[in-house]
């Protein structure tokens, strides 16, 4: 568990200095916290969110074997905006922790390989255009057969248009990758392996897949004074589900001004926003869109009773009764901000958080907690969530020259991030500056541990869009979701078996 919790601490800190820049509203966010010291974490064991056992503070080795590539230089490309150049290199040591784990991590691996860490940074300009530039060009290059980058690090729905294309190698085949080792998330193996291939992957090299996982946050002051039993109970119980969030946001809005109508001046329930919070909705429900056949292919899994559900419940979350103040996108763009600068006002019991947002409410008077997103009823096994396509997804280019060299510095960086950061960063950063109680810490590692990633999502652009359905229709403030979907399911079928046999033919 603290291995994880060190990553969202390491991506805390830098979403904190850098959150103004991905923020095109008024609310920013507060500069990041001074640096500070503490000592060795304790031992104890936590599961990983792949599921593995390991000792907090273990050292897996990675099994590569120190080799001379006689100066490579490996390049990694990524965008601009956000967070996220910030994880791929350091120009020299700061004082800053994070900017100087990048920068020993880096030059560790140098040293060892004989290789020359570059990055390249797409510049993206606004947020609205995150992906304008880094997708095209990356295409380009590919399709041109230029040998350009080692890695890209693409916005995950973009990322999976271009490994539909054939654009990408194989994950399953790179040289010295081993995707059995606990730096890897096997839920992607799972989720995004088709026709025995992967071209789109993630893991704890790519940081920034922890700060866009979606969860929530409530105000402690305002459950205590509901007399609300304790939630942390009812969610290890299995009874935190969409009935009982419902109850509980009904009777939580309040007319501060008594003016008799509701705006943003006043006291919610739930505090949302529409795009990667509803979809939260439909895989926190633990629905899938396609589900991987033991014999190979996928099955489209998303027309049930169970979505249909799903979406008329979250309507009346949304739109019934006065419960949530809902932000569209249009106007808080990224949900770290003025959703969340909203919740610290104490205008909101509860509130959709993505994890990064977390350190945004550090300066927050009243206590909060960290929640995961609520089950679909209490049959549902575990507790899940997903991260969001504003996501990087990790690719590398077909055109590679060296695809070896590329697989052994991807490997022997992303365990020098499971290996030397994730503790530290987790005691010093995310415990001692953001966690308000060791409950939270304990829903953070729920959170992380089953995020769905489903192939109609991140591979939407080519499967139909089935994996926003519950964002198009919720936004239109319609819930018949059956009808909509025996409209696109024949297309949607067909284009998953067109997926399916470019990834086959793929060579």
């Amino acid at each position: 568990m603290r291995k994880i919790f060190a990553v969202l601490g390491l991506c805390a800190l830098v979403f904190m200095a850098f959150a103004a820049s991905c923020d095109n509203g008024p609310g920013a966010a507060a500069p990041p916290p001074e640096n500070s010291s503490g000592g060795e974490p304790e031992g104890g064991t936590a599961e990983t969110e792949g599921g593995d056992k390991e000792k907090s503070g273990d050292f897996v080795p990675d099994g590569l074997e120190a080799r001379d590539f006689g100066g490579y230089e490996f390049r990694i490309l990524t965008r601009s905006t956000c967070v996220h150049p910030l994880y791929i290199d350091a120009e020299s040591i700061s004082g800053e922790l994070i900017n100087d784990a990048v920068y020993a991590r880096n030059r560790s691996v140098e040293e060892r390989f004989n290789v020359v860490i570059r990055p390249i940074i797409v510049h993206e300009g606004e947020p609205q255009t995150d992906n304008a530039n880094s997708t095209p060009l990356a295409k380009k290059s590919i399709m041109a057969g230029e040998d350009f980058a080692d890695m890209v690090m693409l916005h995950m729905i973009d990322a999976g248009a271009l490994a539909a294309q054939g654009l990408f190698i194989d994950w399953k085949g790179v040289e010295g990758v081993d995707l059995s080792k606990p730096w890897w998330d096997k839920n992607v193996v799972e989720g995004l392996t088709i026709g025995g291939r992967l071209y789109l992957n993630t893991g704890h090299f790519n940081l920034e897949s922890y700060d866009y996982t979606w969860g929530m946050v409530f105000n402690k002051q305002l459950w205590q004074n509901k007399g609300l039993p304790d939630v942390y109970e009812t969610v290890k119980k299995g009874g935190w589900t969409l009935d009982y969030f419902g109850g509980i946001i009904k009777e939580a809005t309040v007319d501060l001004n008594g003016d008799g109508q509701y705006t943003i001046d006043d006291q919610w329930g739930f505090i949302a926003i529409d795009r990667g919070g509803l979809t939260n909705f439909m895989f926190g429900s633990d629905q899938r869109v396609f589900v991987g056949k033991e014999s190979g292919g996928f099955d489209l899994v998303l027309n049930t009773e169970r979505m249909q559900t799903i979406v008329e419940k979250t309507y009346d979350i949304y739109y019934q009764n006065n419960s949530t103040y809902v932000w569209q996108s249009s106007v808080a763009y990224f949900p770290e901000t003025q959703p969340l600068d909203m919740f610290a006002a104490g205008k909101g019991l509860l509130a959709s958080a993505r994890l990064a947002g977390i350190p945004v409410l550090r300066g927050m008077d009243t206590d909060f907690g960290i929640l995961p997103q609520p089950k679909f009823d209490e049959g549902q096994a575990d507790y899940t969530s997903f991260s969001d396509g504003h996501t990087s997804m990790m690719a590398i280019p077909k055109t590679v020259s060296e695809p070896g060299a590329a697989g052994t510095i991807i490997e022997a960086l992303s365990a020098a991030n499971y290996n030397t950061l994730m503790t530290s960063y987790y005691d010093i950063n995310l415990q001692t500056k953001f966690a308000r109680d060791e409950e939270s810490a304990e829903m953070m590692d729920i959170i992380i541990k089953k995020r769905i990633f489903d192939l109609g999502y991140v591979y939407a652009n080519v499967t139909g869009n089935l994996g926003f359905m519950i964002n198009d229709l919720i936004n239109q403030k319609k819930t018949a979701f059956t009808s909509e979907f025996e409209k696109k399911e024949a297309s949607a079928l067909r284009a998953l078996e067109k997926l399916i046999g470019e990834f086959e033919n793929i060579g």
